[in-house]
Order: structure tokens, then C-alpha cells, then sequence
């Protein structure tokens, strides 16, 4: 359900504003490209622009199987590369402020403690 949720809204918020008008025919590999470095331009995360591209390209691949087009004008097209930060995890301190900002504590050591 989840997944059904975001490709709706990748179908929403990038795909249809750019391409819902497009007739599939006039879809070319260089659009798709070009459409590709927007989103990236306009500032979408480099895993949204790959979802919004596999969302539009999963659509031009039923339009191939459909016979509607001849093949899917957004196959090969570059895409941004998804890079993944080291983890940072808090120091000790910054458990203890956060535990003394919101005034409770939430277990944060082992064994698992209760709620409070």
C-alpha cells in the first residue's frame, strides 16, 4: 500500500506536470533526459529522480507492450547516482540533553526499559 501511495504521488507531483499533455508518440529519449536534469536542477534528491524516472518508464513500457510505441524512449537515459552518508550516531552527551529537553526518559539503554 505503501508503494502503490508513492508512485501515485511520484505520478502526481513529477510525472503528470511535465507529461501529461504529452502525446506518447512525442516522447523522445533526449525529453526524458532533459526532464531527468530538471527535477535534479529544481532541487529533488537524487533517489526521488530515479523513482520519478522508473515510475514514467514503467508507463512507456506498457505503452511498448500495448504497441503504442515502438520502444521506451526513457530506457538508458543517465540518472543521478544515489550516495549514502556514514551514519552518525549520539555521543553519549547528546542523549543525556535530549533526555533532559524532553523531560522524560524513553529507555534509551539496554535492557529495553518500560515506557516512562
Amino acid at each position: 500500500m505503501a508503494e502503490l501511495y508513492r508512485c501515485g504521488s511520484l505520478l502526481r507531483t513529477h510525472v503528470l506536470p511535465t507529461w501529461g499533455r504529452y502525446r506518447l508518440a512525442d516522447v523522445t529519449h533526449a525529453d526524458v533526459a532533459a526532464w531527468v536534469a530538471q527535477l535534479r536542477a529544481n532541487g529533488s534528491a537524487p533517489a526521488t529522480v530515479r523513482q520519478a524516472h522508473r515510475v514514467f518508464s514503467l508507463l512507456l513500457g506498457l505503452a511498448v507492450r500495448d504497441g503504442r510505441i515502438p520502444r521506451n524512449p526513457a530506457d538508458r537515459v543517465p540518472l543521478p547516482r544515489v550516495t549514502r552518508d556514514e551514519p552518525r550516531f549520539l555521543t553519549h552527551d547528546e542523549v543525556e540533553r535530549l533526555k533532559i529537553i524532553n523531560g522524560r526518559s524513553y529507555g534509551l539503554g539496554w535492557p529495553p526499559a518500560g515506557p516512562c
